[in-house]
């Protein structure tokens, strides 16, 4: 499944793969690949950290697995907008 997005003026096009099982080979080192997919996790959720908190929106956002398991996919995310610090005043 293709998806895009336009986030501040850029055109975002990304691609989720098929859920599969893989057969695994013997001479791969998974270490690296894990330090890799970790970091990688971690840049992405700083940068949606960023382009949420920039356009007012709490993060993360709340995920609405009955929504999910009905193959809701991206529409079982509730998007909630940040409430100003000063709001009582």
């Amino acid at each position: 499944i293709y998806y895009q997005a336009n986030i501040q003026g850029e055109d975002v096009l990304w691609l989720v793969p098929y859920k599969f099982n893989q057969r695994v080979v013997g001479d791969i080192d998974f270490r690296i690949m894990g330090t890799f997919v970790e970091f990688y996790m971690t840049l992405l959720g700083f940068i949606n950290f960023r382009l949420y908190t920039s356009v007012g929106l709490k993060y993360p956002p709340k995920f609405d697995l009955s929504k999910d398991e009905q193959s809701g996919e991206l529409g079982a995310f509730i998007l909630e907008g940040q409430g100003l610090a000063n709001d009582d005043e």
